[in-house]
Order: structure tokens, then sequence, then C-alpha cells
């Protein structure tokens, strides 16, 4: 019988060489390969189950009694990520090291983790996009063909496109992003995510809310929240800025999604201004995110 490459085949061997580029990273940054172990380990399971859970959670009651279903899709992209922040957290306690360094080793190998699971999704049949129609989009790795040979907008290579521009953009940084590593990458990880998923055809919703871009709307607020909180009372009044540049971009965010398609001029317009507001609110946050 010959051997077929899936996407669950993709996963697994993503899964896999993030799992030893952990243990890598550690012994090269002087953690110990018993750090590294446990942080693959513990990514492997928490990874996995939470992405499980967190769907089960968003989507519905279908086989809530079943960790391991049948479809590929019953997992939640970003209930994955929420693992893979416990687990820094745990191997942070488990091998008494301190979190800030942990995270600042381990989030570049998250980033790639995530750009390489994203390219898989071209062996899945989801995460795409409209239909594309210029004939010069119609190849790989701008758009893929559906079941019926139609092409459409690849947005999961936009999605692993991003990841490694803030890879890249946390390994130039080198030492001036100590200590905030993490918050910078899961900061513009977000941004991100609530604009491609608003290019995605299929997303998990709630009436008209996408959940993935409530989740990412979530994180941004909770880093915003952290970095007010880490000042001092009497300096905070210097944050009023970034909250309402925050505010006023979720509403300006709110209102695109939901129009769209209804304005009159050509869509793309629609998605550089969101493109733009998001910028501008990732900015927000950014100048906010300081080492505890």
């Amino acid at each position: 019988m010959a051997f077929t490459f899936t996407y669950e085949t993709a996963v697994a061997v993503v899964c896999l060489l993030s799992c030893l580029l952990l243990v890598a990273v550690a012994v090269r940054r002087r953690l110990g390969w018993y750090t590294g172990f446990t942080m693959a380990a513990l990514a492997c399971v928490l990874c996995m189950c939470c992405a499980r859970g967190y769907y089960l959670l968003v989507a519905g009651s279908g086989y809530r009694f079943r960790l391991f279903p049948d479809a590929p899709y019953d997992y939640a992209f970003g209930g994955g990520v929420l693992g893979f922040l416990a687990a820094l957290a745990l191997t942070a306690t488990i091998c008494r090291k301190r979190f800030s360094l942990v995270a600042d080793c381990f989030t570049p190998v998250g980033l790639l983790g995530i750009a390489g699971l994203r390219m898989a999704e071209a062996l899945s049949d989801f995460g795409w996009g409209d239909m594309v129609d210029a004939a010069w989009l119609q190849r790989y790795p701008f758009a893929i063909q559906n079941m019926y040979d139609e092409w459409c907008a690849a947005v999961f290579n936009l999605e692993a496109l991003c990841a490694l521009v803030i890879l890249l953009i946390l390994l130039l940084a080198g030492t001036r992003l100590q200590g905030r590593r993490l918050a910078t990458g899961i900061t513009w990880w977000a941004v991100t995510q609530i604009f491609c998923e608003s290019l995605r055809v299929e997303s998990i919703v709630w009436g008209f809310v996408r959940v993935q871009q409530l989740l990412s709307a979530i994180i941004l607020l909770v880093i915003l929240l952290r970095g007010t909180l880490l000042l001092p009372p009497q300096s905070r009044k210097k944050t009023i800025p970034s909250w309402i540049g925050f505010v006023l971009g979720s509403a300006a965010v709110i209102f695109l999604e939901y129009a769209i398609d209804k304005m009159p001029w050509a869509t793309w317009i629609n998605y550089a201004v969101m493109a733009a507001v998001l910028l501008m609110m990732g900015c927000c946050v950014q100048r906010l995110i300081r080492p505890k």
C-alpha cells in the first residue's frame, strides 16, 4: 500500500521537529536538556488537550466524551496556543527557572511551530478564503484548489507568513526585547489573527462574532491591562492614549467586519483600512509591554 502524506502526518512531523528544536534550544541557551524535554512533553500534551477542549467549549456539544475525534478540524488552533502558554508556565515552575527566561527561550520555537502547522493546512479542507478570480494568483502559495477545482485564497499561508515575520523580528531585536519576547510575539500573533480570520470562509462563530477574533482581542486586552497595572499608580494616566486607541480600534474593526462586503467600494479597501487599524492597535499594546 502506497504511503499518503496526509494533514495528520504533517501535523505529527511538525510537532516532532518542534519538540526536538525545543530541546536543542534549551541546551544551547544553557537551560539544560531537562528543561527542554519538560517543555516539549508538556507542550505536546497541553496543546492537544487545550485545542480539543477549547473547541468543545466554543463550537458546541458534539462528541464531548471523546478526546480524539475523527475529524482533524474538531480542534481549535487558539486553544493550542493557550496550551503552549500553559506549558511555558508549568515548565518554569517544575524546572525552577525564571518564567521570562523560559518564555524568551521558547517563544521563537512556538512561532515556528505555528507557521509549520498553518502550512500543513494545505493538505486539509479548511483554512481557505474566497475564490480567486485573478489568473496570476491562481497558483500555490497564493491559492489552492478545492474539491470542485475552484481556486480559493490560501489564507493559511498568509497566517504562516505572519508568524515567520514575527519570528524574524524577535530574532533581529535580540536583547532589546529581553523579558518581552513572549508578550511581543503573542501580541502581534493576535493582531494578525484578527485580520486573517476575517479572510477565512469558514470559522467558528457566535452570532456574527468570529470566536478566534474574540480570543485575539481578549489576549490584547489582557496584555494592555497587565502593562497598565505594572506601572506605578501615578504613572497610569500615561496609558490613556493607548486605551483610547485600543477601544476605538476595536470598534472600527467590529464595524469593518460587519460591513466588509456591504460598502459600495471595493472590498480590498475595507481590508486595507482594517489592516491599518489593527497595526495601530498593536502599537498601542506594544508600547505598554515591559518585563515584570
